[in-house]
């Protein structure tokens, strides 16, 4: 385990005023808020667990995998378009387009085909 941060040690003094004592309290600080020796602190990320320790802020160092971004673009019959290329219609009327939420076409109404 290694210290991360600067360690911050602090001796906080509370009065008590029933029997006007003062109690020393060593811990740490992280993001405004105060924490006793030996108490779990929040990690700077979703991978690491923290610890306040008598040195200072103590976590583990899991190697935390870069979040994968969300796939963009489309596939239609098993052909890969980015957003915002044309994607061929299903009939020979309308225009479609690859857009972040799916495919979108216009919709022109198709004249039947003349007998032959």
């Amino acid at each position: 385990m290694i210290v991360h941060n600067i360690p911050l040690l602090l001796t906080l003094a509370f009065v008590s005023t029933a029997s006007a004592s003062l109690q020393c309290v060593s811990g740490c600080w992280r993001n405004n808020v105060f924490y006793p020796i030996g108490a779990e602190v929040p990690s700077l990320d979703s991978c690491n667990t923290c610890w306040c320790t008598d040195s200072g802020i103590a976590c583990t160092e899991i190697y935390c995998p870069p979040e994968t971004p969300e796939p963009t673009g489309c596939t239609q019959n098993g052909i890969n378009y980015q957003d915002g290329d044309e994607v061929p219609s299903l009939d020979s009327c309308n225009t479609c387009w690859c857009t972040g939420s799916g495919i979108a076409c216009t919709e022109i109404a198709c004249l039947p085909e003349a007998p032959e």
